[in-house]
């Protein structure tokens, strides 16, 4: 991913969520690599999965908030936003 192969990230992000559905890692990971590509409404779904299997997973509402921002859903953008800030301040 940091170097720029972002289809191949996704490639091994979706392969690891495939081999361990309930690795919200995976998921986190997957949707930095979808915010990454501008796929903003597969970001947003990867990092509420993410979400659902950690809800306190670090980051997570941050780069929600930030697709959320990006598609112009600004209420949940926010919500995001505020939640993220309150689990770590």
């Amino acid at each position: 991913m940091r170097a720029g192969n972002y289809e191949e990230a996704a490639q091994d992000f979706t392969a690891a969520i495939k081999a361990n559905p309930s690795f919200a890692e995976a998921y986190f990971n997957l949707g930095l690599v979808r915010v990454d590509q501008t796929h903003y409404e597969d970001a947003i779904t990867s990092l509420k999965r993410s979400l659902a299997l950690k809800p306190h997973f670090h980051g997570a509402n941050l780069f929600l908030g930030i697709a959320s921002y990006r598609r112009n859903e600004y209420d949940n953008a926010i919500a995001a936003l505020k939640k993220e800030t309150t689990l770590d301040p």
